[in-house]
């Protein structure tokens, strides 16, 4: 399928798409494991180990990407004790002020293909703009 897509059968994107996720993911850990003390910082900044500030994890995507999300959310939830949950993109952006609340940080973390879709810069800058009404730093 790879070597011969066939539009009529849906196989111009996808057959390469599936093929390519092996290394990709071996990218990402390499990522991941090569940036690893950054990253604590950037979570311990966002409250994730910390018994002071009390804070949250809301994982969000569309389509295959909400599935990743839904993939490591008990995962993320055991190893920080913490409250987190997977949305739908499609949820958030429309009420944004329903998923950040006062009262705790929100560490919102976005899953997306490319990153930049209208989707995605949506549901940033939704809360984005809930999170700076609540903080009252317009």
């Amino acid at each position: 399928m790879v070597d011969h897509p066939d539009p009529d059968r849906g196989t111009v994107h996808t057959p390469g798409e599936i093929a390519q996720q092996p290394e990709m993911w071996r990218q990402t850990a390499r990522l991941v494991r090569d940036r690893a003390p950054a990253l604590k910082r950037f979570l311990e900044a966002a409250g994730l180990y910390s018994d002071e500030i009390p804070s949250r994890i809301l994982l969000t995507g569309a389509g295959t990407s909400h599935c990743v999300g839904l993939s490591v959310v008990d995962l993320l939830r055991r190893r920080f004790d913490t409250p987190c949950e997977s949305r739908l993109t499609t949820r958030i952006t429309p009420n944004p002020d329903l998923f950040f609340r006062e009262g705790g940080a929100t560490l919102m973390v976005h899953f997306a293909r490319s990153g930049n879709s209208p989707e995605s810069r949506a549901v940033l800058e939704g809360g984005w703009n809930a999170w700076a009404r609540r903080d009252g730093t317009w």
